[in-house]
């Protein structure tokens, strides 16, 4: 991880990749507003956060081109981690509600951020993307008693949508395999992808966590 973070600095200076302990990612369109949630601290990651203005940055081909909608899409943070001898590219994002709609968005947020970064690393030497795993962290205020049921009754009407917010708030956790990825994201080629679900106590602006409580 150090090699590639070495050329990652040097081949893209203005976006340099920080380590840290502790992070706090920000959602910027938040800033300011009440009962919203703004910011998220990470504690003990112990990782490079890559900034994710290179991100936002990098969003503009793609607009031009009339990529699909993922493409489109920013995120909230970025670190990379190793731990055990495996390497991991977490991509983040903060979300006030638990409406369908906002966790189905911000899962795409997380897929489209990590194929921008994929291809701004593909030209570095040392990346080789089948030596890292993927992981989405979404953090939301968490679903109330009635929305969970509503998801529920949704799921068992057959809304696939509904069954990936249904199942995350569940287990905190779901499993995006390569296959339905490349099926649902085609023609672009994403691989596994894991997504972990953090719930916020509702209303609370800034929010704390410790890393090994995630995962």
């Amino acid at each position: 991880m150090k090699q590639l973070i070495s050329e990652f600095n040097s081949e893209y200076r203005n976006y340099s990749a920080i380590g840290y302990n502790n992070y706090q990612f920000t959602e910027d369109d938040n800033k300011g507003k009440p009962d919203t949630l703004q910011s998220l601290t990470i504690l003990g990651i112990d990782a490079c956060v890559i900034p994710k203005s290179i991100i936002k940055d990098s969003t503009s081909i793609y607009a031009k081109a009339n990529s699909q909608d993922i493409l489109r899409k920013d995120n909230d943070g970025i670190f990379l981690k190793e731990e055990n001898g495996k390497k991991y590219i977490y991509l983040c994002e903060l979300k006030s509600s638990f409406l369908e709609g906002n966790i189905i968005k911000a899962k795409d947020q997380i897929v489209g951020a990590y194929i921008k970064l994929h291809s701004l690393f593909s030209a570095l030497q040392s990346y080789n993307p089948s030596e890292w795993s993927i992981r989405g962290i979404i953090a939301s205020y968490s679903p109330s008693i009635e929305k969970i049921s509503d998801l529920q009754r949704k799921m068992e009407n057959g809304d696939i949508k509904t069954r990936f917010c249904f199942n995350l708030q569940r287990d905190k956790k779901y499993i995006m395999p390569e296959a339905n990825c490349k099926r649902s994201f085609f023609p672009l080629h994403v691989p596994e992808i894991t997504i972990y679900h953090i719930s916020v106590p509702d209303k609370t602006e800034n929010y704390t966590i410790d890393f090994n409580d995630i995962i």
